[in-house]
This record gives structure tokens, sequence and C-alpha cells, in this order.
């Protein structure tokens, strides 16, 4: 365990005790999932049917995933792999894999419709995993897996930049039309036949 205690300079440290005198323990749980791991068994979930799949008393969620809807393969009974690195920066995530076959990568982070996934640079289709987390399909050998999350304002900016862009473009032929029509109005015209120019 640990107790803060003042440092002399206002200023406060850690410093370690035994449990019995503790104030704050730092404990771990052994049990949890990994952050991240490529898993070769998987099972389909209707999506109407999360309810009924989660609290399966077969189900071992360190050997199998659950993933909304069809995935396309045949899974495996191996055990998952670990992912070999992973990065969170602002809205992305970059992970690092070595996967021994076709598998799905579950990371275990909240899923949203918000976040857009690629493989390797090629965009892929983000999987709701196990009810709530997020996942990807991914095939044989050593990828580069990032998962960006575009807030849903951000798209609507975009769709408002675009769509200023057009009306501005608009005003603009607008305007020329406008300026070759009012040149056009203010050329004399010629002079008809017979007549003088003076």
């Amino acid at each position: 365990g640990f107790n803060a205690v003042p440092d002399g300079k206002g200023l406060w440290t850690w410093q370690k005790a035994p449990p019995a005198q503790a104030r704050y323990l730092l404990l771990r749980n052994a049990s949890a999932l990994p952050r991240a791991s490529v898993y070769y068994d998987w099972r389909s979930v209707g999506a109407d049917n999360w309810t009924n799949a989660l609290p399966d008393a077969a189900w071992d969620p360190r050997r199998t995933v659950k993933v909304e809807g069809p995935v396309a393969g045949t899974p495996s009974p191996d055990l998952p792999t670990p992912v070999s690195s992973i990065e969170y920066a602002r809205n992305r995530v970059n992970i690092g894999l070595s996967a021994a076959r076709e598998g799905v990568l579950l990371l275990n982070d909240r899923h949203d419709k918000n976040w857009s996934v690629t493989i390797d640079g090629q965009p892929a289709a983000l999987l709701r995993c196990n009810g709530i987390m997020r996942g990807v399909k991914v095939g044989p050998g050593n990828h580069a897996v990032t998962m960006i999350y575009t807030p849903p304002l951000a798209k609507f900016a975009k769709i408002q930049v675009i769509a200023l862009l057009h009306m501005f473009g608009l005003a603009i032929f607008r305007l020329a039309r406008y300026a070759l029509g009012l040149r056009a109005r203010r050329r004399p015209s010629p002079p008809a036949a017979g007549e003088s120019q003076a």
C-alpha cells in the first residue's frame, strides 16, 4: 500500500506502507481481459439478441469473442494472440498485430458508430463485439490497424463547409454571367444597312 506524505516543500510524495497501515492500495485484477487481442474463435450474434447472448454461462470471453452480425471465415479453437503494440492519440488508436490466421481483433474500448477503421491503410468494417466493444476482422499476417473517431459535429461542419463552397461558387458564376450580360448590353450595335456613322 501507499500513503501520501508531505515532502516539506509544500508538495506530497508517495511512501510505501504495509497494507494494514496504508491509506491507498494499488490492486491488480489478474482476470481482466487484455486491452486488445486477436481472437480466432468468434460467434455471430443478432443485433437484437445481445441480452440473451452475453449472460451465456458456457461462454468464455478469454477464448471466444461475440460479434454482431455475420462474420465471414471459419472460427478456430486456438487461443487469442495479444497485439504487439497499441498507441493512443487524440481521436485515434494505432494497433500493430501479427495474426496466425484469420481472426477478429477485439479492442476493449467502447463501440460507437463515429469510429472508422483501416487495416494497412485500407478501409474495413467496424464490428460491435461483446455487446459494447470495438473490433475488426483481420487476415493472417502482420497488420497495422488504425481506428479514428470523428466527432458528430466535425461531420456536420464538413457538410456545412461543402455547402458554403457550393453557394460561393454559384454566387461567382451568377456574378460573372451578370457582368458579361451588362458588357454585352453596353456595346454599341452595328449600324443598320444604309445608315451612316457620325
